[in-house]
């Protein structure tokens, strides 16, 4: 946990072709990125 407290965390979703025709949800996470955090805010100051 202490690994992602500083971090932006995205999941890269995709859909499987077993369950892509019959599923209510069919996205799986395939993968994680996670580049550290920046602040937006100080774009603007």
């Amino acid at each position: 946990m202490d690994n992602f407290s500083g971090k932006d965390i995205h999941f890269f979703l995709g859909t499987t072709q077993l369950y892509h025709g019959w599923a209510k949800n069919p996205f799986v996470i395939i993968g994680v990125f996670y580049p550290p955090h920046s602040d937006q805010m100080r774009l603007f100051s």
